[in-house]
C-alpha cells in the first residue's frame, strides 16, 4: 500500500494549518452492540397484538361510520385442512430402541417410510395390505401418540369392518376455529360412505351458503346446530354473526333433498336456541328421506311443554327418557328404540364426530339472573303423514265453478220514447 492510501492530508486555508489523518481501513467499522437489558429482552419477547377482526372506522370526509374487517390468510391453503390442528410427522427418535444391534429390518424400514409423513397415505395404498399388517401400523401410531384424524379416516375407509372393532368412534373438538367453515366441512365429508359423520356447529362463524351446503355431505348421519342465547339488550355490531337457522335455509334443504338427493343418510337433527324457525320448517324437514328424529331445545317451532303424543306437521312428541347432551349418544339411542325405522346407513360403520365452536351457554344480564337450561323435546316422524309441503292441489273438473268465467252485464229495462218525453215535460 502507498503512503497516499495510508495518510490523508487536509489544508485549512483560513488558519493556514495542514492536517494529516491516518486511514485505517476502507470498510466501515462495526461497533460492538451493547448488551440489552432484561427489560429490553422482555419487550422483544412480547407478542405483537393483532388487529381486531371487525372494528369501527370513521370516514373523516363524509362522517360515516362503517365496520372494517381483517381476515388472515387461511392456514389450510399452505398446510392442508387436515393438518391445521394436527401434525403429520412422527416425533423424533420414535423408532430408537434401547438395545439395537445391526441394521434395521426390512419391515422396520418400510414402516418408517410409510409413517414418517402421513400426508402420503391414501386408502388405495392399502388395497393389497392385509389387516394384520395395517393393525400393526395403527398400533405404532398409538405408541407415538400420533393417531391423527386423517389416519383414522384412511383406516376406516380401507378396513371398515375390522377397524370398526378397535376404533369405532373418533371425536374432534375445535373450540377456536382457524379456518373457514368450508374447510371444516371437508373434514367430515366421505364419499366412500365407509364411515358416518356426526357434525355439531356451535357459536362460530358461518354463512348461509355454508348451512345450505350441509346437504352435500353424503355420509352425514347426525347434525346439531346450537346458538347460545345472547345477553339482553342490543347486540354489539362489532361481534361476528353466529350460526343461525331460518325457514328459508330449511326450505333449501327440502329442495336439495328432492332434486339432488341431499341429506340421504341424515337420521337425527338437533336444534338448540334457533329462534328464527317456525312450524313451517317442520313440514320442510319431512322431505329429508332418512330423517327420523328431531331434538329441539329452546326453539319456538313447537310449544314449550308439549306432552307426549302431541302431533304437529307430521311429527309426534315421544319420550326418550333422559336425553343425553352428546349428539353421538343421542344417535346411538335412536338405534335402540323399539319400533324405530332402521337406519339407511350401516349401523356397524365407524363414526367421526366433529364440533366446531364453543357450546358454552351464556347467562343473561344481571337484571334477570336467568340461566339457560337443557329441556329438549324429542319428535319422531309419523309414518302415515301427508305429502310434501306447500304443493298446491290440482282441482278436478267437478270442483270447478259452473258459472261463466267472464262477467255478464245485467239486463236493464229501457224506457220508450214516450216515457222519456213525459219525464222531460
Amino acid at each position: 500500500m502507498s503512503d497516499q492510501t495510508l495518510f490523508q492530508t487536509t489544508y485549512n486555508a483560513r488558519t493556514g494549518h495542514v492536517y494529516t489523518r491516518k486511514k485505517v481501513s476502507d470498510e466501515p467499522q462495526q461497533f460492538k452492540r451493547k448488551k440489552a437489558s432484561s427489560y429490553s429482552e422482555l419487550i422483544d419477547r412480547m407478542p405483537i397484538p393483532k388487529p381486531k377482526r371487525i372494528h369501527e372506522v370513521v370516514d373523516r370526509n363524509s362522517g360515516q361510520v362503517y365496520l372494517e374487517s381483517f381476515k388472515e390468510p387461511s392456514l389450510a391453503s399452505s398446510k392442508g385442512a387436515s393438518w391445521v390442528h394436527e401434525t403429520p410427522f412422527l416425533p423424533e427418535g420414535w423408532d430408537k430402541q434401547p438395545i439395537a444391534r445391526g441394521a434395521p429390518s426390512l419391515m422396520h424400514a418400510a414402516t418408517r417410510q410409510a409413517l414418517s409423513d402421513q400426508r402420503n397415505l391414501r386408502p388405495e395404498l392399502f388395497a393389497s395390505v392385509p389387516w394384520r399388517l395395517a393393525k400393526s401400523l395403527w398400533d405404532i401410531l398409538g405408541q407415538c401418540n400420533k393417531q391423527t384424524t386423517y389416519a383414522w379416516k384412511i383406516f376406516a375407509t380401507a378396513y371398515p369392518e375390522e377397524f370398526g372393532k378397535i376404533a369405532s368412534h373418533r371425536a374432534m373438538k375445535i373450540e377456536s376455529p382457524l379456518m373457514p367453515m368450508q374447510d371444516y366441512l371437508s373434514l367430515v365429508k366421505g364419499d366412500s360412505l365407509s364411515w358416518g359423520a356426526i357434525l355439531t356447529l356451535a357459536a362460530t362463524h358461518a354463512r348461509v351458503p355454508d348451512l345450505v351446503g350441509l346437504a352435500n355431505i353424503p355420509n352425514l348421519i347426525a347434525l346439531e346446530i346450537a346458538t347460545p342465547l345472547q345477553y339482553e339488550g342490543v347486540q354489539d355490531e362489532s361481534e361476528a354473526p353466529m350460526v343461525d337457522l331460518d325457514d328459508r335455509v330449511v326450505r333449501s334443504w327440502s329442495e336439495l333433498a328432492q332434486n339432488s338427493a341431499g341429506f340421504a343418510a341424515l337420521r337425527v337433527l338437533m336444534l338448540q336456541f334457533q329462534s328464527n324457525i317456525s312450524s313451517v320448517a317442520l313440514r320442510y324437514l319431512r322431505d329429508l328421506p332418512a330423517l327420523q328424529f328431531l331434538v329441539l331445545n329452546g326453539c319456538p317451532a313447537i310449544p314449550a311443554g308439549a306432552a307426549v303424543g302431541f302431533e304437529l306437521e307430521g311429527w309426534a312428541v315421544v319420550d326418550m327418557g333422559e336425553v343425553p347432551k352428546s349428539l353421538q349418544s343421542i344417535y346411538q339411542k335412536t338405534l335402540e328404540i323399539d319400533g324405530a325405522e332402521k337406519s339407511t346407513f350401516p349401523v356397524d360403520a365407524p363414526t367421526f364426530s366433529l364440533q366446531v365452536g364453543q357450546k358454552t351457554l351464556k347467562v343473561l344480564r344481571g337484571t334477570s339472573k336467568k340461566t339457560v337450561g337443557y329441556n329438549p323435546i324429542c319428535l319422531r316422524r309419523i309414518k302415515d303423514s301427508g305429502g310434501p309441503p306447500y304443493k298446491k292441489q290440482k282441482t278436478t273438473p267437478d270442483q270447478k265453478h259452473a258459472g261463466p268465467k267472464r262477467a255478464v252485464m245485467k239486463e236493464r229495462k229501457l224506457k220508450d220514447l214516450g216515457g222519456l218525453l213525459q219525464d222531460f215535460l
